[in-house]
């Protein structure tokens, strides 16, 4: 047995004090009632109030039993770090003891020593079932893991940017249930169509090429080497069979050796007229003086790391006559970490659209429709070849989507159009 004394200002204070304490079971053995000072100096000057004492036993089944619960929560605690859901099991775990402390205020004429062992077979019945839980969860964690991770390589794979990758992610997290993401293949039809869906924003037109009323002039710019001046010439060579209206090259390009011989050669194939300008003002006059209908720009190649070179070459194409179409040229071989930095640094010009070119010469674009995307940038052409002018065409959602590869055959076949 144990003893303890209670001290509260009132008999029934004690009383309540000592059932929280210890429990339904212990004895009230004495009470006593004594005057003491309280709030004074030094217990001088203080109020007179009651102070009770009460006398009480505890029996000895109350400490096996808190022996019992400690050692619970002892086994809680060891399992803290390793548990993935803890809010739900330990409800359950709390209600579990609440039942055994009900059936043991009921049953006082209960075994301590049955007591304590079922209490220990409880808790172990709670381990058993937390474990099989948490051995579930990490299961399907795993599933989740590998389903994620492999789409992750796929559009690596793709050269699709980090951001962009994240992006995809972030939005399949939040769309899919875990049981659908535990679906290899729910999982790659939600990132297909999402690649389509993207795609879908960032296909352009070539119908600000012409206008009914006045002439139109596309200045096309972008880094040196990447065929702005083949391209240029299949799109005029086009305008002119096809569309059947009158197109002039004037081109900037008096550094590169032979780039004014190319670009001269291309445009007496065609039969239409090159014009080149090495001044502000001239180009200006050029423009002006022209009947044709469309104007196409060549200008001088630059690096996307030199800023003080496209700073000089969009002052001298600050047109007063007429504003401007600048499209940007990027190269599908272009390295994917350059990618970005030549949709950036080459925003001094206002573009609004793309052409991509040398698309027939790697085998994935991803990096630019990455960029595309977060630019909000729109694709007009795609170059395949050398030929003028039947290496180019417009872009459409299947011919990017034919670019992407690495998914399963199913979600080929359900996506494919007849």
């Amino acid at each position: 047995m144990y003893y303890d004394k209670i001290i509260a200002p009132t008999i029934e204070d004690a009383t309540r004090e000592a059932k929280r304490k210890y429990g339904q079971d212990c004895f009230i053995l004495d009470t006593k009632e004594e005057k003491v000072f309280q709030d004074g100096i030094w217990g001088i000057f203080g109020k007179k109030k009651t102070r009770c004492t009460l006398t009480c036993s505890v029996p000895d089944s109350y400490f096996k039993r808190q022996k019992c619960l400690d050692m619970l929560n002892q086994k809680n605690e060891n399992l803290k770090s390793s548990e993935v859901d803890n809010s739900n099991t330990v409800v359950k775990q709390t209600r579990n003891v609440e039942d055994v402390e009900k059936k043991t205020e009921k049953s006082s004429d209960v075994n301590d020593d049955n007591l304590e062992m079922r209490l220990m077979e409880k808790i172990d019945k709670i381990i058993e079932r937390r474990m099989s839980i948490q051995a579930a969860k990490s299961e399907s964690s795993d599933v989740i893991n590998k389903n994620l991770n492999e789409l992750r390589e796929i559009l690596d794979n793709n050269e699709f940017t980090s951001l962009f990758i994240e992006e995809l992610l972030e939005s399949l997290r939040r769309t899919l249930s875990i049981t659908q993401i535990e679906n290899r293949l729910e999982v790659q039809k939600y990132a297909y169509n999402y690649l389509e869906n993207c795609i879908s924003k960032v296909i352009g037109s070539d119908e600000h090429l012409l206008s009914e009323n006045e002439k139109s002039v596309m200045v096309l710019v972008g880094p040196t080497g990447i065929g702005k001046t083949t391209t240029l010439a299949k799109i005029a060579a086009n305008v002119k069979m096809k569309e059947k209206k009158g197109v002039e090259f004037i081109t900037m390009d008096g550094y590169r050796i032979g780039a004014r011989e190319q670009i001269e050669r291309y445009a007496k194939l065609i039969g239409i007229k090159c014009t080149y300008t090495d001044t502000s003002e001239e180009l200006n006059k050029t423009i002006l003086m022209s009947k044709e209908s469309l104007i196409l720009i060549d200008t001088t190649g630059r690096s996307q790391q030199d800023g003080i070179k496209l700073a000089e070459m969009r002052e001298f194409l600050r047109l007063k006559a007429i504003l401007p179409n600048f499209v940007l040229a990027v190269s599908a071989t272009t390295k994917p970490k350059e990618v970005r930095n030549i949709f950036k640094n080459f925003s001094i010009f206002d573009y609004d659209q793309i052409i991509i070119t040398k698309n027939d010469e790697s085998d994935t674009i991803g990096s630019i429709l990455s960029c595309a995307v977060e630019f909000k940038k729109k694709i007009m052409f795609c170059t395949n070849g050398q030929k003028v002018p039947s290496n180019i065409e417009k872009v459409s959602k299947s011919s990017l989507m034919q670019k992407i590869t690495g998914f399963a055959p199913e979600v080929y076949l359900e996506n494919l159009e007849f």
